[in-house]
């Protein structure tokens, strides 16, 4: 018989394990936790990818035709998709294209949670918020299913069809794809010819860091979390992968406290990325809500 609790309220902090769920007490487990920061890592991570999306299309004048958040999505999942072309090897492909499909699966499972706990990013974010100029979570979603699909259906098909997408046509997200990763490889390209790309770098050899950490005054259990999960992950991908693209600037990623504010956002005018440390407490709050629906089950 399926037990269901009438969860009152969800507490989460770093420091205890403990929720109130009816009259009951579920204590999160070692494994859960490390769910929890190991989903919050991914998906910041591809929030970071979006908002790099936004600076690319700021510093390289891309031409945009439709939604600029779109744009800055299909960026974020170009980067992390990755395909066996790319590498000199398939075995290559599967380690180095590991941690990225890591990433790209957790942003899309934001958008997937909150779509199965019946939320809306306007209760997240407020109705009259920049985010609303954002596609819709599902769409979201379906968007990023879909270019893993074009891309390498026998990675992905697995993922997409546990969560019910498997109806999605392949020769149409094979189409947009391509569509899609063409586009991006002209901007990168530039005046270069042949084999060349103008703002592109194949193999990095030498780091140059473009993009400089700051963490702002937070508090003892997000700084852990920080220096024990998130920032080896983040540096990871800004010396890995987004190092292979030339920036002309330099940029500082600034990581907030935003006054309640549960969002991110590329800042032109200052070189910045602001990314709010409430958009991570969000992150480890909706895994947190999945787990324990489970639990409820």
């Amino acid at each position: 018989m399926k037990k269901f609790f009438n969860i009152l309220i969800i507490v989460f902090s770093l420091s205890f394990k403990n929720f109130a769920i009816a009259n009951e007490e579920y204590e999160l487990t070692q494994n859960d936790i490390d769910e929890i920061y190991e989903f919050a890592t991914n998906a910041s991570m591809g929030i970071i990818f979006h908002e790099i999306g936004h600076l690319i299309v700021d510093e390289f004048n891309v031409p945009i035709f439709n939604n600029e958040e779109d744009v800055a999505d299909s960026f974020m999942a170009w980067s992390l998709i990755q395909i066996p072309d790319e590498y000199a090897s398939y075995e290559d492909y599967e380690y180095y294209a590991e941690e990225p499909h890591k990433v790209i699966k957790g942003i899309s499972d934001y958008y997937y949670y909150l779509t199965l706990l019946g939320k809306d990013t306007s209760e997240v974010y407020g109705k009259d918020s920049e985010y609303a100029i954002h596609s819709t979570d599902n769409k979201r979603f379906f968007n990023i299913a879909c270019f893993m699909k074009g891309s390498n259906p026998e990675v992905f098909n697995t993922y997409i069809t546990k969560r019910g997408f498997d109806y999605i046509l392949e020769d149409q997200c094979d189409y947009n794809y391509w569509q899609m990763s063409d586009a991006w490889w002209d901007v990168f390209k530039g005046s270069a010819q042949g084999e060349e790309y103008e703002f592109w770098e194949v193999y990095v050899e030498d780091y140059v860091q473009k993009i400089f950490l700051d963490f702002q005054d937070t508090n003892v259990n997000i700084h852990q979390y920080f220096e024990e999960y998130a920032k080896p992950t983040i540096l990871y991908f800004l010396q890995n992968v987004i190092a292979q693209v030339k920036l002309q600037e330099d940029y500082i990623l600034s990581f907030e406290y935003c006054g309640g504010d549960i969002n991110a956002y590329y800042i032109s005018s200052q070189n910045k990325i602001l990314f709010c440390y409430e958009l991570v407490e969000e992150f480890m709050n909706v895994k947190t809500e999945i787990i324990l629906l489970k639990e409820s089950l």
